[in-house]
């Protein structure tokens, strides 16, 4: 039976679309955190997530300079959502990312008593005998490749498999850096509130 060439061309053209709309999804995303110490850019991973969603509605959602940084620690983390007062975004559900949370990656926080927070890592310096200890501290089991990560990297390893990593710093860890050193009350918050605002750059 001949098929007629109108059918043909349209179902060729409805493949090229859909090929372009997954390519569409693919394609990584640049933002930037504009903080009032300095800019932090970032790439989101071209794998789309609920937390590429989570990010980019409050990137449209909220005003400026109503996010703020909530949790810092020196060589370990700055953790950022609605400011203090605002209503608290509910947790995602999903899986954690058995991706290495090496330093300078964006992440998801998965643990118990989060609400909606992202964090940038900032990670400490790693060792094999430091990435041992970590494994027998944990149930974290680490590959030869993920080890060779955390070694050149440097990171928290003990996070793997307990977070959603989903993206990557590009430029500005000089900035999270002052952040995180930044006087902190025992809660781990800057005793100054330092807000931000995320652009994404299209």
């Amino acid at each position: 039976m001949n098929v007629p060439f109108r059918l043909v061309r349209y179902v060729i053209l409805c493949c090229v679309l859909l090929h372009w709309i997954t390519c569409r999804q693919n394609i990584p995303v640049d933002a930037v955190l504009h903080t009032s110490m300095g800019d932090i850019q970032v790439q989101l991973s071209g794998v789309h997530t609920p937390y590429h969603e989570r990010f980019l509605d409050i990137s449209d959602s909220q005003p400026v300079d109503t996010l703020s940084f909530d949790r810092i620690e020196r060589d370990f983390a700055i953790r950022f959502g609605p400011a203090p007062g605002d209503q608290e975004q509910e947790q995602l559900s999903g899986d954690a990312t058995g991706t290495p949370v090496t330093t300078g990656a964006l992440a998801y926080a998965m643990t118990e008593g989060s609400h909606g927070e992202f964090f940038v890592v900032l990670g400490r310096a790693q060792t094999k005998a430091t990435l041992d200890a970590t494994e027998q501290k944990t149930a974290v089991r680490l590959s030869e490749k993920d080890r060779e990560l955390y070694v050149k990297q440097g990171g928290l390893p003990q996070l793997q498999g307990r977070c959603a990593v989903f993206g990557k710093v590009t430029a500005g860890m000089e900035v999270a850096q002052k952040i995180a050193a930044l006087p902190r009350d025992a809660q781990e918050r800057p005793l100054q509130p330092v807000y931000l605002w995320i652009e994404i750059v299209r």
